[in-house]
């Protein structure tokens, strides 16, 4: 349901008089908007009266609220029970959630900050009308919702974090002889490098580190959210922790209720700020006998010498695994073929690959002045190879 239609409908059939009495109330909206559905149609977008209504909220509501605010698609009634309990775990849908759908039409479409209409019968079951009651938060309002973490401190800094995890993994499993490992995610298949025999792309690279926070906090073992409205506990937590403002923390303390109700159930948030922190996806630091959190920073800007070495000898640029950032491995991949070859120094261990060039080095070689990778780019040959393990070369065309 498109939220416009929502609300033509909320205001134009499914609210009472006496609902229509109390949301003008709570709001301040003008008395013409009582008598009126079309005025109060026109003026419930409007942001009179929004904040006086979300500061009355309890912290369940408000975090309730923020957790609507991610979902595209209206939810239906049971979403509430996360803040509001009272379900019953018998009878039939209107006798296990009539408490919940009592307390969201009190305190929040009496409230006039939500969207309440009703959905569609489904053809293939019979449902009841609440089952059918749909509700949203209009992104009209979303700015004015309270803050999520109370009393977040400010601290300088970028704190401690671990900006090397997919590097360290990427050098580990290309520089070495790893057949029968069962970890490797990292190769070269087709002169091409991989991450679980896909090109290597950024996104894929932060899919891995999600993936690898997810399977710290709940295990091998296949969980499911309560419900499909609920978050596992990783995406609750970058939910949670990307309303910091920017310079600002939070204790683990602080997410345990925001993590319940994103959940659906109670969540260790230390355990979960920790595993993020261990997959390079938070940062963290210790002050007062506390650890505090927030999202890890950006990568930090490298200049193209400071990773890329020319060898004139023989035509090849050698780039730095252990600084070369991630957007260059991906340009990388995408633009030339890729070999392994031996370490410099025979180690299984390599921290870097070379590409080689079709024509002169200096004719393509970046200047220390370079502002990044695009100006590279425009610089490099179109076919260039690279390896991994150690080194990568590049040949004359790109293999298809």
């Amino acid at each position: 349901m498109k939220p416009l239609d929502m609300l033509s409908q909320m205001c134009r059939v499914v609210l009472a008089d006496t609902d229509v009495k109390a949301l003008c109330k709570a709001r301040g909206l003008s008395p013409q908007a009582t008598s009126s559905r079309g005025i109060l149609e026109t003026l419930f977008l409007s942001p009179q009266g929004v904040s006086n209504v979300f500061n009355s909220l309890d912290r369940n509501e408000v975090a309730l609220l923020h957790l609507l605010k991610n979902y595209e698609a209206p939810v239906g009634v049971a979403f509430f029970s996360r803040a509001y309990g009272g379900e019953h775990s018998y009878g039939t849908f209107n006798q296990r959630y009539q408490n919940v759908f009592a307390k969201v039409k009190k305190r929040l479409v009496r409230g006039g900050v939500l969207l309440w209409a009703e959905g569609r019968q489904n053809s293939w079951q019979k449902q009841s009308k609440m089952e059918r009651w749909r509700f949203a938060l209009p992104a009209e309002f979303h700015c004015h919702l309270p803050a999520l973490i109370v009393s977040p401190r400010r601290f300088d800094g970028d704190g401690n974090w671990r900006p090397n995890v997919v590097r360290d993994k990427l050098i580990a499993d290309l520089g070495c002889s790893r057949k029968n490992a069962d970890d490797q995610i990292f190769q070269i298949e087709a002169n091409e490098l991989q991450l679980n025999g896909k090109r290597i792309e950024v996104a894929k690279l932060i899919k891995w580190q999600q993936s690898g926070w997810k399977k710290a906090v709940q295990g091998e073992k296949k969980s499911s959210p309560k419900d499909s409205d609920s978050k596992r506990p990783d995406e609750a937590a970058l939910c949670i922790l990307s309303e910091l403002a920017d310079g600002y923390w939070a204790d683990a303390e602080q997410l345990t209720e925001p993590l319940r109700v994103f959940c659906g159930k109670k969540t260790e948030s230390d355990a979960v700020c920790e595993a993020g922190w261990d997959w390079g996806l938070l940062a963290k630091r210790t002050t007062g006998g506390k650890t505090w959190y927030r999202l890890a920073p950006e990568q930090p800007q490298v200049a193209p010498h400071q990773y890329l070495t020319p060898n004139e000898q023989d035509g090849c640029v050698t780039a730095d695994l252990s600084t070369i950032p991630l957007q260059a491995i991906e340009q990388l991949a995408a633009i030339s073929d890729q070999r392994v070859v031996p370490a410099r120094n025979g180690s299984c261990c390599s921290r870097r690959i070379s590409s080689s060039w079709a024509g002169p080095t200096t004719n393509c070689w970046p200047t220390k002045s370079s502002s990044g990778w695009s100006n590279i780019r425009s610089r490099l040959p179109k076919h260039i190879s690279r390896t991994a393990s150690g080194v990568v070369k590049r040949s004359s065309t790109k293999t298809s």
